[in-house]
C-alpha cells in the first residue's frame, strides 16, 4: 500500500500557514492562470448585494495597466466575531484573485473619539493589529 503524503504546514509565530491555500473559499482554482474578465467581473461582483453600474465595474477590471482600489475601514473595538474574521477574509480574497487591490484604514482615532478600550489609544492599535493577524490566520490574501 502506498501511504499518503502528508501537507507539510509553515509555521510562523503561533500561526500555522498552508502552503496550498485552495482549501479557503474565495479561491480561485487556478491562481496562476488568467481568468477571463466576465469570471473576474462575476467573482468582483459576488461580494455585494447589488452592482449599481456593471459596466463600470467591468471596465475597471478590464484596464490591464492599472488594477481597481478598494477599501474597507474598522473601528478595533475588542474581540472579532465570525462575520468580520472569516467573512471578510472570504470577501476580500475573491476581490483580489479578481484584479482588485484592497486597502484597510484601520479607524484607531474613531475608536479614541468613541471611547472603545477606554480611551486608550495603545490599547486601541494594539486590538487593530490583532485584527490584522486574525485575518492572516484566516487565510487573506495580504499580497494586493
Amino acid at each position: 500500500k502506498k501511504k499518503k503524503k502528508k501537507k507539510k504546514k509553515k509555521k510562523i509565530g503561533k500561526y500555522v500557514v498552508r502552503k496550498n491555500m485552495m482549501d479557503i473559499p474565495g479561491q480561485l482554482a487556478n491562481p496562476t492562470g488568467e481568468m477571463e474578465l466576465s469570471q473576474r467581473v462575476k467573482l468582483c461582483s459576488s461580494v455585494g448585494e447589488e452592482v449599481v453600474k456593471l459596466d463600470e465595474l467591468e471596465n475597471l477590471l478590464k484596464n490591464k495597466r492599472t488594477r481597481p482600489i478598494a477599501y474597507d475601514g474598522f473601528e478595533p473595538s475588542g474581540r472579532m466575531h465570525i462575520a468580520q474574521g472569516i467573512l471578510k477574509a472570504i470577501n476580500v480574497n475573491k476581490m483580489t484573485k479578481s484584479g482588485v487591490d484592497f486597502v484597510f484604514w484601520v479607524a484607531d482615532w474613531f475608536a479614541l473619539l468613541n471611547n472603545k478600550m477606554g480611551g486608550d489609544l495603545n490599547k486601541i492599535q494594539t486590538v487593530g493589529k490583532y485584527f490584522i493577524e486574525v485575518w492572516k490566520a484566516a487565510g487573506m490574501d495580504m499580497t494586493h
